[in-house]
């Protein structure tokens, strides 16, 4: 096993939100996702995932698009993006994916989701080339780069952690990383079941490519704190706000 695997493989951090400030009150242990998903009255649905990445990382996107594209529940429409890089901000309907050097935050990739009421709103996913880009470092690589593209845009879904040993790419084991590199078909019986037959509640644009984003329907969403888990801990907790929303965040900390 390479070095990768014996250091933090990177960060699966999802936060879902059902407003700000991002001020915490008090904090509980979540479970799991709950089974929050898109609201889309047609199964399969067509969702736009907005291409705000360096032409390092496009490759990754279009791959981890197609491969999760082939569940025939969602299909990842790649689109122009909505956002700034380094801003990263949410966009009502569907899925922002930026990359770029966030500095040295402790995590490797950040899914953060938007909710309304129950369903997802809104999702970003964040690349950080702190990490990727490091001379030498061990997650300059191309397998982590598939594993951690595929791994947050499976998040972004709304698929958690597998509950055991998995060869998925959504897995969070260490020694399972170089392994995980693409969804399995049990993460696209998830995602079949997760969607069912359909929702009354519609969150994805339905066409994203035609309808124009203002400057006022972009979002910033907040980031998690700094570096706040134990060294090779995993965090994961639902904090209550003042106005009663919730954020959602799971990360894996740097051993």
């Amino acid at each position: 096993m390479s070095g990768i695997g014996k250091r933090w493989f990177g960060v699966a951090a999802m936060a879902l939100l059902l407003g700000l400030p991002a001020v915490v009150l008090a904090t509980e242990d979540p479970g799991s996702f709950g089974g929050r998903h898109w609201g889309t009255r047609k199964v399969p649905f067509t969702i736009g995932v907005g291409d705000n990445v360096s032409s390092r990382w496009d490759k990754y996107l279009d791959r981890s698009a197609r491969q999760w594209s082939d569940s025939g529940t969602a299909t990842l429409e790649i689109i122009n993006g909505s956002t700034s890089p380094k801003a990263c901000e949410s966009v009502k309907g569907r899925i922002e994916v930026c990359s770029g050097n966030y500095g040295d935050t402790g995590w490797l990739g950040l899914s953060r989701v938007k909710l309304e009421g129950d369903y997802f709103d809104a999702v970003t996913v964040q690349m950080n080339d702190y990490y990727f880009e490091e001379k030498n470092g061990v997650y300059n690589t191309r397998k982590a780069r598939v594993h951690t593209m595929c791994h947050e845009l499976g998040h972004a879904l709304g698929l958690p952690h597998p509950e055991d040993a998995s060869q998925s790419c959504v897995n969070d084991s260490l020694d399972l990383l170089e392994k995980t590199l693409k969804p399995t078909k049990v993460d696209f019986k998830d995602l079949k079941k997760l969607y069912g037959n359909g929702d009354r509640t519609q969150t994805v644009e339905r066409n994203p490519r035609l309808v124009p984003v203002t400057p006022e329907e972009r979002l910033a969403l907040p980031l998690p704190d700094l570096r706040t888990g134990a060294p090779g801990s995993e965090t994961v907790q639902i904090d209550t706000l003042p106005d009663g929303s919730r954020i959602l965040t799971h990360v894996t900390w740097v051993e």
